[in-house]
Parts: C-alpha cells; structure tokens; sequence
C-alpha cells in the first residue's frame, strides 16, 4: 500500500557523512536530496563519523543532517537519534551499509547491532553497497576466514533490521544475500559526477585537448587503480585496434589514482603507451573528458561492476566502458547472475575486433541514472511519487 506524501518523512543511516571524503556519504547526501525533490524530506544521520567531534546538525535543502563522532560511545548515539527523530512521522528507516564504515577491520561492533534493533522506525529498508570479503571462489584462505567473522556480525545485523526492502546495486551481491536468508533485489547505482552540458569548461579550466582529436585513442582512467589487473591481454586487444584503426592510443588518468598508480600506470608505459596523469580535477572537467574520450577503462572485475561508482559515472555520461578484469566469481553452489544487458559495457574476453567496432560507436546521450534510481527506490518501498 502506497503511504500518503504529507509530512512523512524517510530516515538515512550511514556511517559518515563528510562531503567528499566517503562514498556511501555523498551516494546518500545525493539519494536525499532527489527524494525531498519528489515531495519526500528527508533525515541524514551519520553515526560514526570520524571527520567531526561533537554532535553537529545542519540542513541540505529539504534536508536534516545530525553527524555524531565516531568516538562517542553508542549509548549517547541511541539517545541523540532518537531525540534527533521523535517529533518526525517517519515512513521509512533506510540504512545505508558498509562494514568498514564502522570498524577498520570490517567486524561491525556488537553496540551497532543494537542500535539497529532499537533504532528502526516505519519500514525499514537496507542498503548493502558492500558485505564481506572473500566471498569469490578465487578468493585467498586468509580473505575467506576475514570474511566469515564479517558475514556472522553481518547476519547479527540484518536479523536486528528485519529489513521489509534490501537493495544492492550489485547483481551478485544480491546472489549471495538472497542465498544467505536475506532477499534482496538489485538498485542500479548513480553517477556522482553532474553531467555538463556542453564539453566546454569554465574560465581558467580548460579540458586537455588530446580527447577531442579524432585521430586518437584517448582511454579515460578515473578514480582507485587496482593491482590485481594484469595488462597484457588488454594490451594485445588496444595495439591491434589502434592498428586496424590507424589512429594512436593516449591513456589520460585523474582523480584519486590510488597507491598503486604508479605500478599500473608503469606496466602501461612500459609497453610504450602515451599517459598523462592529469592529477585530481574539478567535477566539471573530468565530466568533460567523459564526454570527449573514446572510451572507459574501469578496473573493477566484471561481477562486481554495478558497484563501481566509476562506471556508474560513465555510464551517465553514456560513454563507452571496457572491463578487463573477470577473475571474481560466486561460489559454484550460487548460480552467477548475469549483468543486465547493457551495450555500453564491453567485457574484455569477448572483445572480437567486430564487437569491439560496435562497441565504440555505441555512445549514447548523457542522461543521469539519479531521477531514474530515486523512483525504483520510492516504488519498491511503497511511497507514492508524482
């Protein structure tokens, strides 16, 4: 049954909300915002956040924010959320999950699980954008035994939330929840970088002018490089398009490379690629090379690419994406779930040079997937939206 729009309100649980410094903070700043614009105002609160002190409030349009710190104890949490909400008539309880939001080694705090049986009010919904490591066959021994004590105090905690909707953005995440007693449906993700609208930038910031040379291959590369990938059948795969094609190749890399750049980043120089490292960048530019590359390179393996806010972004800016890793995959006794078609996403091991050829040419319109995520949020939880 759909719950009426006046003065209901939905509650967001997540561990920190800092802008900029972490993921699933600016996915459920983004997610609140797009509600109050469907007519739905909206309660953020961060429980663990280390980027704040003391309690601290503060609005976001429609929007009501409390940050509680990190190194208050979780007895004086309980109280500040529920004075924080006990003037609201709340529809819905969203947690927005990821385990190392609230311990470095992934282990939720048995305090946490709690708070989420006391703390749920309306319908209460979950959403995984993380669960343990170790969870793929090819996974090391030392992953798998990590993995197990995150799952046990994740399954305390999902048991605690009685959760009525469970999301993940990623296929096989709902695969291996849904296996574990926990049904869940898949939430495609958003893109956190705004689309521009034209590949011209501001005054002062100009986009570097390698991307809009038709005669090259410019390969965008944005966002955490991760070692696991090994080059060399990617690297077979560019050099034979770049000669069918006659044009160079130029890899243009920004944003936040991560520790392992200048490994990654010298594999591909030492088979003589082009690289630039054009540093971190405003959300502007880097949707201007978004707009203007020839394609993505996203580094995720291809199981797990619903999760990757990278490829999200791309997506979003219709550009087209390789995905040259494959080495993830449920354990055998789970059927892999495939990802849902989608022509912009080409997976390296079926990258035939006529597929390939189709696949660049499938560049499409940019148009956020934000408006689009909102609704099915809002549908699959019951709330009515115009």
């Amino acid at each position: 049954s759909l719950v009426p729009m006046a003065e209901s309100c939905i509650l967001f649980l997540c561990a920190c909300l800092e802008a900029g410094k972490d993921g699933v903070g600016d996915y459920t700043r983004a997610l609140a915002e797009s509600c109050g614009q469907l007519g739905y105002p909206c309660l953020l609160v961060a429980l663990h956040d280390p980027y704040c002190t003391s309690p601290q409030k503060s609005q976001l349009g429609q929007s009501s924010l409390l940050r509680l710190p990190a190194s208050n104890d979780w007895e004086k949490k309980q109280e500040a959320l529920s004075v924080f909400t006990e003037s609201r008539q709340i529809a819905v309880t969203s947690w927005q999950f990821v385990s190392y939001g609230y311990s470095p080694k992934g282990i939720l705090p048995k305090a946490l699980i709690a708070l989420a049986k006391n703390c749920s009010w309306g319908k209460r919904h979950v959403m995984m954008h993380e669960i343990w490591i170790g969870a793929s066959r090819e996974a090391p021994f030392k992953e798998h035994l990590s993995g197990w004590l995150q799952a046990r105090a994740i399954r305390s905690f999902l048991q605690q939330v009685r959760a009525e909707v469970a999301h993940s953005s990623n296929p096989s995440y709902c695969e291996l929840l849904t296996n574990r007693g926990f049904p869940t449906r898949r939430l495609p993700l958003f893109g956190n970088i705004p689309i521009a609208h034209s590949p011209t930038t501001p005054r002062g910031a100009p986009a570097p002018s390698p991307c809009s040379n038709q005669g090259i291959i410019t390969v965008l590369l944005f966002g955490t490089l991760h070692p696991q990938w090994n080059p060399d059948a990617f690297l077979k795969w560019i050099k034979e398009l770049s000669r069918r094609q006659q044009r160079e190749v130029m890899f243009l890399a920004t944003g936040r490379l991560g520790p392992h750049a200048d490994t990654v980043l010298g594999r591909l120089r030492e088979a003589q690629m082009e690289v630039q490292e054009l540093g971190e960048l405003s959300p502007w530019v880097i949707s201007g090379l978004m707009l203007t590359c020839t394609f993505g390179l996203v580094l995720h393996p291809w199981s797990l690419v619903g999760k990757s806010g990278v490829a999200a972004a791309m997506l979003d800016h219709g550009m087209p994406i390789l995905v040259p890793r494959d080495d993830w995959h449920l354990p055998k006794s789970i059927e892999q779930t495939s990802l849902t078609p989608e022509p912009l996403l080409l997976k390296l091991r079926e990258a035939t040079a006529e597929r390939s050829d189709t696949w660049l040419n499938s560049r499409r319109p940019p148009c956020p997937a934000l408006p689009a995520t909102t609704r099915q949020f809002l549908k699959d939880l019951g709330l009515d939206s115009p």
